[in-house]
């Protein structure tokens, strides 16, 4: 199971790095739609990483986890409460 979630994840990232590829041959909504995949491809990679990893319960592992999951809870919160949201066809 942890390694069919860390497998999804990598799926997940091939996605969003596709759409960065073919970004000028998108609309701008269907790029940020196809961005927002990258929330649950850092999830699953998160999750794969302390369930599945051999070394997840060493301090250093232990330590990167934890810094990357604030830092990236961090700027979600930040994201969602420092600016006012707009449809994407506005943008």
């Amino acid at each position: 199971m942890q390694v069919g979630l860390g497998v999804l994840g990598q799926w997940l990232l091939l996605v969003v790095l596709a759409s960065t590829a073919f970004a000028t041959a998108m609309s701008w909504a269907a790029w940020r739609s196809f961005h927002y995949l990258a929330f649950p491809c850092y999830v699953l990679a998160l999750v794969h990483g302390v369930t599945a990893g051999s070394d997840s319960s060493s301090f250093p592992a232990v330590m990167i986890y934890a810094v990357t999951a604030g830092s990236v809870g961090a700027l979600l919160v930040a994201r969602m409460l420092g600016r006012g949201w707009t449809e994407a066809a506005e943008a």
